[in-house]
């Protein structure tokens, strides 16, 4: 008993602690992954913040490195904000919303370093990140355009140059699949595991899916519907569906050829109307 508790004091001490000198953004090359700006504490811990390019733009996740409770989204504050980011319910990383990832961008390369507190944990989570190297590292991310930084300054050390991003895979050429995390992202709604299931959220109605499967649960009504083609997940480990599920939401899809590499997305109606183009996978 002595044992457990000094580990479990041991444990809450290394959550409160902060990484006051890691060495910054770590540019990575991963095969099937692409560039890559990876920043970790130094602390047992090892928490991780990673900037990385889906097609043009850019996602912001953190591996907190703790069970953190998915029935929510954590509110975590940063730059003097507060801000809920998603649940990646593959990895239990959590993403940035990308309507924040602009100004969250900026105030990188505005400040030497950047603190990111979990608010609702016990004991609190809080970590410091050293940026002071992000806008030496940020012109190698391949799709940094979509944030102007002004000059960006060139990497200290040369380093080879890298080929343009490529397109997303396309899985099927008859069936369009698109990621429920980027949708959502977008849109608005939730995408979480709950249950066993992958649950989907939006517009008032909730989806259950599962890997491999063409079921797809209605939860309120109870009912169930199957899809052209199973859940898969890609090889950079993202879940996608058939993008005619989105039928299910009172969303419309463009059709698509093959060659196809997005798809076009138009949801709500009049004022509320929304339309933007996702990733094909």
């Amino acid at each position: 008993m002595k044992t457990y508790l000094l580990l479990l004091g041991t444990t809450a001490i290394l959550g409160l602690a902060l990484a006051q000198n890691n060495t910054g953004f770590q540019v990575t090359r991963a095969a099937g992954q692409g560039i890559r700006l990876v920043n970790t504490e130094n602390t047992p811990r090892a928490a991780t913040l990673t900037m990385r390019c889906v097609g043009a733009n850019i996602e912001v996740v953190l591996d907190p490195k703790v069970y953190l409770n998915q029935s929510q989204a954590p509110l975590i504050r940063s730059l003097n904000q507060e801000i809920r980011w998603d649940f990646i319910p593959e990895s239990g990383e959590v993403l940035l919303p990308a309507s924040a990832t602009k100004a969250f961008v900026e105030g990188m390369a505005a400040n030497p370093t950047l603190s990111l507190t979990i608010l609702g944990t016990n004991p609190l989570w809080e970590a410091n990140f050293s940026t002071a190297n992000f806008r030496d590292v940020f012109g190698q991310l391949p799709c940094n355009t979509s944030v102007p930084l002004g000059n960006i300054s060139s990497p200290t050390t040369p380093t080879p140059p890298t080929p343009p991003p490529a397109a997303t895979a396309i899985l099927d050429a008859t069936t369009a699949f698109i990621a429920p995390l980027e949708f959502v992202q977008i849109f608005g709604g939730r995408f979480a595991p709950e249950n066993g299931l992958l649950v989907w959220e939006y517009n008032g109605i909730r989806l259950g899916l599962q890997v491999g499967k063409t079921t797809v649960q209605n939860l309120l009504r109870q009912t169930t519907f199957e899809l052209p083609k199973a859940v898969q997940v890609t090889k950079n480990g993202r879940t996608v569906v058939p993008a005619r599920v989105l039928n299910v939401f009172n969303c419309q899809i463009a059709p698509t050829k093959p060659t196809d590499a997005t798809v076009r997305v138009t949801c709500g109606a009049g004022s509320t109307t929304l339309e933007k183009d996702l990733p094909r996978y």
